[in-house]
């Protein structure tokens, strides 16, 4: 039976940089040019979605990218197949899966595949997020597809988020 642990260590290792981050942040230990810029009206919007979860977006110091997301949401039992709730997060990182491009308009889109093999199976979430900043202010939706596969191979769960929408602001 597949293990619902992939989203536990990912979550874990998010809490801890977000600790040391706290911690060099109070010893002076970041760089003043790199704390100033994060601090920057226009790059860093946080807001929910139409679920009640977090979402959190970074533009670039020349806001033309969008340089992390990420976003909370929820299957509930009902878009599961295995009838359970499913919880989950997207993390749209630089290093992981590059930056993303704003458009003129402000609008953006990203597509990604994240997958997890285990010895007991493999989980496999495609996610899409797309919105558009306007001004303070950014909005658009997000959806999620998880497929998770025993040892053999075989289907055991299939959920989907559907559309979820978002809300963010500076």
């Amino acid at each position: 039976m597949l293990k619902r642990l992939p989203h536990s260590v990912p979550l874990m290792v998010s809490l801890l940089w977000l600790f040391v981050l706290t911690l060099l942040t109070a010893s002076g230990g970041l760089s003043t040019e790199r704390a100033e810029a994060a601090s920057r009206p226009g790059l860093v919007y946080g807001g929910t979605t139409s679920q009640g979860e977090n979402i959190f977006l970074r533009k670039s110091r020349n806001r033309r990218q969008l340089v992390r997301v990420y976003a909370e949401w929820v299957a509930s039992a009902g878009q599961c197949t295995d009838g359970r709730e499913y919880f989950g997060f997207t993390l749209l990182d630089p290093e992981l899966n590059g930056r993303t491009g704003i458009r003129r308009n402000g609008g953006f889109s990203k597509r990604d595949v994240y997958e997890d093999r285990t010895p007991d199976g493999s989980l496999k979430e495609e996610s899409s997020v797309s919105g558009r900043f306007r001004g303070k202010r950014a909005r658009g939706s997000l959806r999620v597809h998880v497929t998770e596969r025993n040892a053999a191979g075989v289907v055991t769960n299939q959920c989907d988020t559907g559309r979820v929408r978002w809300s963010a602001a500076d």
